[in-house]
């Protein structure tokens, strides 16, 4: 047993024990010279004596040809990315103009496998225009994370992409023989057309085993993993590809490898000491009997790790069995938290270095050539000590734990792991939105993308559960206000709703499924015609006066050119913004897709020819094909503007819309009237305002009652126009000292005043002056985590110094510890107003320290907090109404439930019951379509009639034409099922048909249900789930389809248990051979084929949607943030619940339609059944 620590690091690495000893006893007196050898002349003939020893055993031992020349290059093997580039495209080029082929394309070809074999092309890519004469082209033969989305295997040589030397210029192949990164490693060496030099970098395997040199154009490999130290690169190059320095790519002389062969690799000094030490480990090497002998040691000693790892239940290795590194073995615990317990305690017991690279995380075990065999029987023992745990991490877990001190936490977390410090998974945060706040968003950019990207742990690794989920709904009191609405689409965390964080009061459950979605998304192909749509598309980009319209009308945007819906004058100019962002990512590579447009407020023209503006988003991908399918995302943004008639001096003469400037401002019209401009835009230059709003636009905006908003102002002769955009957010990345690195400049604009350019470079505290603060006390905590996410409840308490004095009683994360309301955010304007703003912190994993910043601005909690007249109702006087006694009214009669013998009537077939004859208690809700109200014991459903789209009505023998949503509930009336919401009555007026629904319990949706209860037992999800499936599958044996299923339009009874599906709004019938062309629902929800643009049939994606509710209940999290994880990510379980729900959300997740199980088959599966 070795007598030092237990090294696994992956570089530098272990030496041997013998190797360091020699070296400690020759360290002053190498050879008898009586110097050290780092003070050797590297020309004197000692140095000369170790170097030709240190050639001459390498040639032993890899049994190197006599036409190959053995380098010493300085570095790290990173530089012969470069180098070997330089030197064969040169060969390459000598070679085609000794035969006359100047000007001829040449291509190298790489075969990606892991990290460093990309970073290889990617340098590859980079250095082609210092190449002259000759165009060059990467092509990446093979590209695992582009084929299967994660690395960990290698693919059969039957399917990699080589160009045929044959036919073009190949100028070689490049593999990297042992990816340290991702643990793969090549078995056996590639076989490839014998006329082209093939290179492998062995740096994590060299000489690990035998290799045949002869097979090979060059070989090459860093020192610092089998051979020494860090300092010295080892090049084994066969000599005719060295070509002198004046031929091919202008290059480095310290990388032409000509020129080191001249000089026997010192025409300047070379690392003289890891020369020594590599020379001494040869020595070992030959001693533990050569490669042969050194291979066998090296099998037996994976073999034992890979057999633990294999057998053990919360151990899992991400790479394919026939590609496993025998140097590099990774894997992952259960949860990131159990990984981290598992490295803090190999930390204790004397293992080092265990840790995964920091781009995937994980635990990596290097065993390298000088790990004796012997050190592994430490390890194996705590191996199959540590034990699976259950883990429900929270941002608010760790500030709630460090407060708690020593408080019982079993119902969290297990006693051995209470010192557990969680993470948040990384949130694909995103640069600029005009949407709701807490509920909305536009995902991706592709200037701050590269920094965001999700990097797991390891490959294949599993998300942990965090504390938010995403709602795809906001809550209806935003819902009437004059903010954008939320949308369906979320890729950000959530934060409890901050307008009722400081009132500590209970507010009842308020009914959100019907909150209105205003994100139209097109689906296209390169000719820009619009071959999908979802339903939202009709009211965002057809019209709002559907009545209005004559069918062929409404109907047109399938097959219309999606550019016929841009402004005419702004069309030329979004086409350049696609093609210039087209050409920049030309020559990448993006498995994801490209985003083109991002934020970017556009002018569009309804097909009714109404004008609006709306946020873009745009994206390219490519699908099975490889053909270009495009995703557009409008989403439409609702501005508050005031029109006010000045004199030159600024003083305000008439106010154009009064209500509009009460609504903004508070002000009553009047008393506007003779004063100056200032009063609304307090840092106007009272003498040059014209030119101050001219130049700047961009400005602070303060109300009657001092809350103070970002405005956009300008002027026209004596006309001033102020508009002010509701919700304001976007992306901004920050170096640890504080220094701005990224920002999206239209965000920056619209919230700061200032232009990318202005703060590039610039300290965050002139935005954002308590940021130095809140950075230290993060510091202080030890909150800067990797992957872990401070929400704004979470910064906002960070601003507070003495957070340790906070009671332990104090639960509440919303208070400071005398239970006054937390600071709030500030944000400082280019003119200086001060606005607040909610934040979201990230630290981000990368080379240098860098932090991603969440920051968004909502008007309607500035307003709240200022206490504008205008606002809804607070949950606290909702309380006081619903508890106050209604006035008298009518008692309508609610028709009982019918037997199978009772005939069905309904109040709209005699005009018996008007809305009036209903008691309204509350708004529960309001939609694109409808809204939903609160009466006595029912629930009533507005369906605005002039909304219908011309494709949801139906015509019935019995009922008339009606919509198709109340026939359906019709039909279901006379097949009821348990599961399923009912529809009591329906009436109808001029504008609204009303659907009268029982109330189920207190009202619960499912959502919320999730929301309140941390845990949820394993037989209590089987039962709810089940319960939900039979509701499903009484739909479609009746050929009926939901096309909504989601926790939100699920409610339940807690009294009794029961759930209910409810919300049929977006339901269809099926009929023989029918297909959907139109998107309906929650896009968190949609499956794969209808995002790409696929028709569908209707129950497999209600059995998708089924998966994605399953996977919330059993975590609490949705499995996709975003289009491209929907379409292409591979499904990641947090953790294992049991092997029968992992099995069943799997196979409800299948990708593949036909492979997806049906609801029959969902019901009859033995997790269902046990």
């Amino acid at each position: 047993m070795s007598t030092y620590a237990l090294n696994f690091g992956a570089g530098p690495a272990k030496i041997p024990q013998a190797v360091l000893l020699k070296a400690q006893k020759e360290f002053l007196n190498v050879h008898g010279t009586g110097m050290s050898v780092m003070e050797l002349s590297h020309r004197s003939k000692p140095f000369g004596a170790i170097l030709e020893k240190t050639k001459k055993d390498l040639t032993e031992l890899m049994k190197i040809p006599s036409n190959y020349t053995i380098l010493f290059m300085q570095g790290g093997a990173t530089t012969e990315f470069a180098s070997v580039f330089y030197n064969l495209v040169a060969t390459k080029q000598q070679e085609l103009k000794q035969a006359g082929k100047e000007g001829e394309e040449i291509v190298v070809d790489y075969l990606v496998t892991g990290a460093w074999s990309s970073k290889a092309a990617q340098e590859a890519e980079r250095l082609i225009p210092t190449v002259i004469g000759n165009p060059v082209r990467v092509n990446r033969a093979v590209n695992v994370k582009q084929s299967n989305g994660k690395f960990g295997v290698i693919p059969p040589a039957s399917e990699w992409k080589l160009t045929d030397a044959k036919k073009h210029n190949v100028a070689y192949v490049y593999y990297c023989d042992n990816e340290t990164v991702h643990g793969v490693e090549f078995q056996s060496i590639p076989q490839i057309d014998a006329s082209v030099p093939l290179v492998t970098d062995v740096s994590s395997n060299f000489l690990s085993r035998p290799i045949d040199v002869s097979k090979f154009g060059i070989v090459y490999g860093g020192a610092q993993k089998n051979l020494g130290p860090a300092g010295v690169t080892i090049v084994v190059v066969r000599n005719d590809l060295l070509v002198d320095l004046n031929v091919g790519p202008i290059r480095p002389l310290m990388l032409d490898f000509k020129t080191a062969a001249d000089n026997d690799s010192m025409y300047n000094t070379p690392p003289t000491f890891a020369i020594y030490m590599v020379g001494l480990t040869l020595e070992w090497l030959k001693e533990q009997g050569g490669l042969d002998g050194i291979q066998k040691a090296n099998n037996r000693k994976s073999e034992k790790l890979y057999k633990v790892i294999d057998d053990s239940k919360i151990y899992t290795s991400p790479v394919a069995k026939d590609c496993r590194s025998h140097m590099n073995v990774v894997f992952n615990l259960t949860t990131e938290e159990l990984e981290k317990e598992f490295l803090k305690g190999a930390e204790e017991k004397n293992m080092h270095q265990l840790k995964g690279h920091r781009s995937v995380g994980g635990v990596r075990a290097s065993i390298y050539n000088a790990l004796p065999e012997e050190d592994l029987t430490t390890p194996f023992p705590y191996f199959f000590s540590c034990k699976r745990d259950d883990f429900m991490p929270t941002a608010e877990g760790l500030i709630r734990f460090r407060e708690l001190h020593n408080q019982e936490l079993n119902q969290v977390c297990n006693k051995e792991f209470q010192n557990e410090i969680t993470k948040f998974p990384q949130e694909s945060l995103h640069s600029f939105r005009f949407s709701s706040a807490r509920h909305g968003t536009l995902p991706g950019h592709h200037q701050i993308k590269p920094l965001l990207d999700r990097k797991p742990r390891t490959v294949g690794s599993p998300i942990p559960t965090c504390h938010f989920r995403k709602l795809s709904q906001s809550s209806p009191k935003s819902s009437c206000s004059t903010t954008s609405s939320s949308s369906t689409i979320i890729n950000t965390l959530l934060e409890d709703d901050e307008e009722d964080e400081d009132i500590d009061i209970h507010v009842p459950h308020l009914h959100n499924r019907l909150k209105q979605q205003h994100q139209a998304i097109l689906t296209t192909y390169d000719d820009w015609r619009i071959i999908l749509t979802n339903s939202v598309a009709q009211d965002v980009l057809v019209s709002h006066l559907h009545p209005q319209m004559n069918q062929q009308q409404q109907m047109l945007l399938v097959g219309k050119s999606v550019m016929d819906l841009i402004e005419p004058t702004y069309r030329n100019r979004l086409r350049t913004i696609i093609v210039k962002r087209r050409n920049e990512f030309i020559h990448a590579q993006h498995v994801g897709g490209m985003v083109l447009v991002c934020g970017n407020v556009i002018p569009i023209v309804k097909l009714d020819g109404t004008t609006s503006s709306c946020s873009l988003w745009l994206k390219e991908k490519l699908n099975e094909s490889g053909s270009s399918v495009f995703i557009w995302i409008f989403e439409e943004v609702y501005e508050s503007s005031i029109s006010l008639t000045v004199t030159n001096e600024g003083i305000i003469r008439s106010v154009v819309d009064e209500e509009s400037v009460t609504d903004l401002y508070d002000y009553n019209a009047k008393d506007l009237l003779g004063k100056s401009l200032t009063i609304l835009v307090p840092s106007l230059d009272r003498d040059d305002w014209k030119e101050d709003m001219s130049r700047l636009r961009f400005f602070g905006s303060a109300t009657k009652r001092g809350a103070q908003f970002p405005i956009i102002a300008r002027t026209e002769k004596n006309t001033v126009r102020i508009t002010s955009i509701p919700v304001i957010a976007g992306l901004m990345t920050v170096n640890k000292n504080g220094i701005i690195e990224g920002c999206n400049d239209i965000f920056v604009k619209y919230l700061f005043g200032f232009s990318q350019q202005d703060l590039l470079q610039k300290n965050i505290s002139i935005l954002l002056p308590q940021f130095t603060t809140l950075l230290y006390n993060l510091k202080r905590d030890d909150l800067l985590q990797p992957g872990l996410i401070m929400n704004n409840i979470i910064c906002r308490k960070l601003l507070i110094q003495d957070t340790h004095t906070l009671p332990l009683q104090n639960k509440r994360l919303t208070h400071t510890p005398n239970n006054q309301p937390l600071p709030v955010l500030t944000a400082i304007h280019r003119d200086g107003s001060p606005f607040e703003v909610q934040l979201q912190l990230k630290l981000v994993e990368s080379d240098e320290e860098e932090f991603a910043l969440w920051i968004s601005f909502d008007r309607e909690i500035v307003f709240n907090r200022f206490g504008h007249h205008h606002l809804l109702s607070t949950p606290q006087k909702l309380i006081k109404q619903q508890t106050t006694p209604p006035p008298p009214a009518p008692k309508p009669t609610i028709p009982e439930k019918p037997t199978e013998k009772q005939e069905i009537n309904y109040s709209a077939q005699t005009n018996a019951t008007t809305i009036d004859d209903y008691t309204i208690l509350s708004s529960l809700g309001q939609g694109a379509y409808g809204l939903v109200k609160l009466a006595k014991k029912v629930v009533i459903k507005y369906v605005i009639k002039s909304r219908i789209l011309v494709d949801c009505w139906t015509r019935d023998r019995k009922l008339g034409t009606v919509p198709v949503e109340i026939h359906i509930l019709h039909s279901l009336r006379k097949t009821p099922h348990e599961n399923l919401g009912d529809m009591l009555d329906y009436f109808e007026d001029a504008d609204h048909y009303y659907i009268v629904m029982g109330l189920h319990g207190a009202g619960m949706d499912l959502f919320d249900y999730i929301e309140l209860n941390n845990h949820i037992e394993e037989p209590a999800i089987q039962h709810m789930f089940k319960q939900i499936s039979l509701g499903v599958r009484h739909l479609h044996d009746n050929k009926i389809v939901h096309r909504d299923i989601k926790d939100e339009n699920v409610v339940l009874d807690q009294s009794t248990g029961g759930l209910r599906l409810i919300d049929f709004g977006s339901a269809a019938y099926l009929k023989p051979g029918r297909k959907y062309e139109t998107f309906v629902g929650t896009l968190d929800y949609a499956a794969p084929e209808i995002l790409r643009g696929n028709t569908y049939s209707g129950k497999p994606q209600d059995v998708w949607a089924l998966g994605i509710l399953l996977f919330t209940l059993v975590y609490r999290e949705n499995p996709f943030y975003d289009i491209d994880e929907i379409m292409g990510r591979e499904l990641r379980i947090p953790f294992v619940l049991s092997e029968g729900s992992v099995d069943l959300i799997s196979k409800m997740l299948e990708r593949d339609v036909d492979k997806r199980i049906n609801i029959h088959q969902v019901l009859a599966h033995p997790w269902l059944n046990c």
